[in-house]
């Protein structure tokens, strides 16, 4: 089974202080870890971009660990596989003619987020392909709350059991 949490990003950093909110999403998933004896927890995440948020870890990783028989993934693809894929936002405005930097008008807003919903598609193929392999035990995947619906069908639709756990855990 997987169940599905869905998040804003930002609660799926580790920084050196510890919010009040941090705790409360640790606790949460240790306890939906514990309660439905998952031995994987995956995410939309990459350690690129934890890097880049200058955060120390990840929730779900310190979380994991803190379990005997959990594991944890990262899912998402860092910068060098999302090129390869064809997937990177380099890639998306050269594509359709966008400027690289800068704002880009309400036309050109509308065809850059047809782009990235296709491109969604792609990386949550790329999630599942990750953690296919771990689904006849339990598993919880955390992405961003614009996937869940989405990542839900694409894990039914290839016969395995789905659940959403949440679908809007966010820094308060």
């Amino acid at each position: 089974m997987i169940f599905i949490i869905g998040v804003n990003h930002e609660i799926q950093y580790m920084y050196n202080s510890i919010s009040a909110s941090t705790e409360k999403f640790q606790e949460y998933l240790k306890t939906k870890a514990i309660n439905r004896n998952v031995t994987l927890i995956a995410e939309e995440l990459s350690k690129e971009v934890i890097s880049r948020q200058k955060a120390t870890d990840s929730v779900a990783r310190v979380v994991a660990s803190s379990l005997d028989s959990t594991n944890h993934q990262f899912c998402d693809p860092d910068s060098e596989t999302r090129e390869s894929m064809g997937i990177s936002d380099r890639q998306i405005k050269k594509k359709h003619g966008l400027p690289e930097t800068g704002g880009l008008s309400h036309q050109e807003l509308e065809i850059y987020d047809k782009t990235k919903t296709e491109c969604d598609r792609i990386k949550e193929k790329h999630w599942f392909s990750l953690i296919k392999d771990h689904v006849c035990l339990n598993v919880i995947f955390i992405c961003g709350d614009s996937h869940v619906e989405n990542f839900k069908e694409l894990v039914t639709k290839e016969g395995y059991p789905a659940e959403v756990l949440s679908t809007n855990w966010k820094i308060e």
